[in-house]
């Protein structure tokens, strides 16, 4: 079994391979790209699997992965005490500390829904931040009136309809 570490950022992948000896048999950085990604994936004798920590890009690789019919296992960062907590960091030193973590069975996979399930998840995800971006904006306008010496209870202070009515309030 071939272990494939992957530290990815917007610019660069980081890889490391080890072997079930524990040996690190390839390690390089290439571009980010599908093609990149697949073409180091596929240099590497089979059998093998693809780690590599949660982030923004892990289900765009996580796809990538799937449709190139490759396994790529996304794990939980806080699970990995043993890269975040070393005094040593570096791309290419995570991406060999996960692939030999995953060599020892210490690796938690995280689970990436597919399809609907995928694209509802997404939405729901917009939805919440949509919310929670709404509350922060109207909680900035109660604080503004109240940093006027101004009493702001209740919900009109949104609507417009009483729009001119705050606006007296704060000129007076």
């Amino acid at each position: 079994m071939q272990y494939i570490g992957m530290d990815t950022h917007i610019s660069n992948l980081d890889f490391a391979v080890v072997n079930d000896a524990g040996r690190l048999t390839k390690a390089t950085s290439v571009a980010t790209s599908v093609k990149n990604f697949m073409e180091f994936v596929r240099k590497v004798t089979p059998p093998r699997i693809i780690y590599m920590e949660e982030g923004t890009l892990a289900g765009w690789h996580w796809k990538s992965a799937l449709i190139s019919g490759e396994k790529l296992i996304i794990t939980d960062p806080k699970e990995n005490h043993w890269i975040g907590s070393s005094g040593q960091k570096n791309d290419p030193l995570d991406a060999l500390k996960l692939a030999q973590l995953a060599r020892g069975g210490y690796i938690k996979e995280i689970h990436h829904p597919v399809g609907d399930r995928r694209r509802f998840r997404e939405l729901m995800q917009a939805y919440h931040d949509t919310v929670r971006g709404t509350t922060r904006i109207k909680n900035k306008i109660k604080a503004k009136f109240r940093q006027n010496g101004i009493l702001c209870t209740g919900s009109t202070v949104y609507l417009e309809t009483y729009r001119e009515e705050w606006e007296t309030k704060i000129t007076q």
